[in-house]
């Protein structure tokens, strides 16, 4: 029932990003793009693209910056439809725990 996809394209921009988004958009589906580059073959592929920064002084890239902007979209999403929201969470706890997903302590 979805109708966006949420995408990331982050440093070294895999090919494979590029072919799901077009993949995607095949399908009939929006796709929002989390990224560094603004422009680009996956951006242009993009409805929506959202730059963000990634640090690089590290000898690995530092994806803070693209963290922070999925969990404030993430956020921006159920805020539009909280009642649905807590459906499909309760939905997922259900089937997590029917196939014993996650680790008990």
């Amino acid at each position: 029932g979805g109708t966006w996809v949420l995408a990331f394209s982050l440093p070294r921009h895999a090919q494979e990003t590029l072919a799901a988004v077009r993949l995607a958009r095949g399908a009939g589906l929006r796709v929002a793009l989390i990224t560094d580059l603004a422009l680009g073959p996956v951006a242009d592929e993009a409805d929506v693209t959202f730059a963000t920064g990634t640090g690089s002084r590290l000898v690995f890239d530092s994806y803070a910056a693209p963290g922070v902007m999925a969990a404030a979209l993430l956020q921006a999403m159920t805020d539009a439809d909280p009642e649905r929201t807590q459906a499909r969470l309760e939905a997922y706890e259900q089937v997590s725990d029917q196939h014993q997903f996650f680790l008990r302590d």
